[in-house]
């Protein structure tokens, strides 16, 4: 109903600067008061938006929840979360969904005097490298739901060179690049600005979830985004 109002009062001073045009017909030109009735939104919403799934769109883009994860690419609760619901939630939810993930998690960064950063996990060497590939997909993959579900298929096969040949493959995307990158300083670079990013949120735990800058403890992060909607999205009825 807010939006039928902001519609009907922007085309109502739209119009009137226009000389009313189409719309004349339910504007009172002695500026009394104007009824307006169903049919009367519904040509609106129709000649501004084109039509009522655009509208629907205009709705959804307008006011789209945010889902945020913090993660370490070796922890297994991570794998388990990240392989599983949210890459539901991806799959099905990332038209109508802000979704960004940081994978650093529990890591360390440590900036010494001779200008040289290094970064310690909380699984070892094995869990930094998986991060940094993670970090190179989502910087290098160009489609930005396509890098979520390729690192999620890394997830639970370790995700190192192998499980990226392996995702890369059944994917249909060069991993080669990703590779060199997370080989390379600007790897590194993108695990400090993950960690930069990650410690701005204080969590004690990973796998951390905001989902609309809350905490989520639930037991369904599907269900949960789909209730994060005030009209929520076809998917959230199949």
């Amino acid at each position: 109903m807010f939006l039928h109002h902001f519609i009907l009062f922007a085309t109502i001073i739209i119009t009137k600067s226009q000389g009313y045009g189409i719309f004349s017909n339910i504007l009172d030109s002695a500026n009394t008061p104007i009824k307006i009735i169903e049919a009367d939104i519904s040509l609106i919403e129709e000649k501004v938006f084109g039509s009522s799934s655009n509208l629907a769109q205009f709705s959804v883009q307008a006011s789209k929840p945010t889902l945020h994860l913090y993660y370490e690419t070796l922890c297994s609760g991570c794998i388990i979360l990240d392989s599983t619901q949210f890459k539901k939630v991806v799959s099905l939810l990332h038209q109508y969904v802000d979704i960004h993930t940081f994978p650093y998690g529990g890591a360390r960064t440590r900036k010494h005097s001779d200008g040289t950063v290094e970064v310690t996990c909380q699984h070892g060497p094995k869990e930094c490298y998986g991060n940094k590939l993670h970090a190179c997909a989502l910087d290098i993959i160009a489609n930005a739901t396509e890098a979520l579900l390729f690192n999620a298929c890394m997830m639970p096969l370790k995700s190192n060179d192998e499980s990226a040949d392996k995702c890369g493959q059944e994917m249909n995307i060069e991993v080669d690049s990703i590779k060199k990158c997370a080989n390379s300083k600007k790897g590194l670079d993108l695990l400090v600005h993950y960690g930069e990013e990650s410690k701005k949120i204080v969590f004690h735990y990973v796998p951390y979830v905001l989902l609309n800058g809350k905490e989520w403890r639930g037991q369904d992060l599907f269900s949960d985004t789909c209730g994060a909607f005030q009209n929520p999205p076809k998917p959230c009825h199949s």
